[in-house]
């Protein structure tokens, strides 16, 4: 697995999987509204919070990641936090 070909396919797996979490995060949106009875206000912040995580993230990686050795080693935890959040995401679906 220490190949670019399967950095390439496991980068490519993440991004289709969080491009799918995206698209269908809209649709599950009214579910999660009507199932929890929050207000439109509350649903909206919950649409703009998965944004809004991401800016702790980049500030991270402007201030420490230009001297990290390990840069593959940072990527890979990236692509597993992105994966626990699409897990998240989509959790009050199956409970």
């Amino acid at each position: 697995f220490n190949t670019v070909k399967w950095v390439l396919f496991f980068f490519c797996l993440s991004s289709t999987f969080r491009s799918a979490t995206n698209g269908l995060f809209s649709v599950t949106l009214s579910t999660v509204e009507k199932r929890f009875q929050f207000s439109s206000f509350q649903s909206s912040i919950l649409a703009s919070a998965t944004e809004f995580g991401q800016v702790p993230a980049l500030v991270f990686i402007m201030l420490c990641g230009h001297n990290v050795k390990q840069r593959p080693l940072f990527i890979g935890f990236g692509t597993i936090a992105v994966s626990f959040g699409c897990v998240l995401c989509f959790l009050p679906q199956f409970l």
